[in-house]
């Protein structure tokens, strides 16, 4: 069974300088593993959104919006 989610927010904030932005760069796809449903295996698949940071002086130009209380950073699993 695979679950195909993607965030609904319209901005996300920048993991350099927290500067909001809505200037999607690329999108991406992570495979996950949860447990399971009914006795089958379970994947989530997730796109992300990389955005261009509006900050000028920020280090980071580009960065990966996170999808709070699913998935960390790097993470193979789900969180729940």
């Amino acid at each position: 069974m695979a679950l195909f989610v993607r965030s609904s927010a319209q901005v996300a904030g920048c993991s350099g300088c927290g500067a909001q932005s809505s200037r999607v760069h690329a999108r991406y796809q992570r495979m996950l593993a949860d447990a399971p449903s009914a006795g089958r295996r379970t994947r989530v698949v997730v796109t992300v959104r990389r955005l261009k940071c509006a900050n000028p002086a920020c280090a980071l130009s580009t960065f990966s919006e996170q999808v709070p209380h699913l998935i960390t950073p790097f993470a193979r699993r789900t969180r729940c």
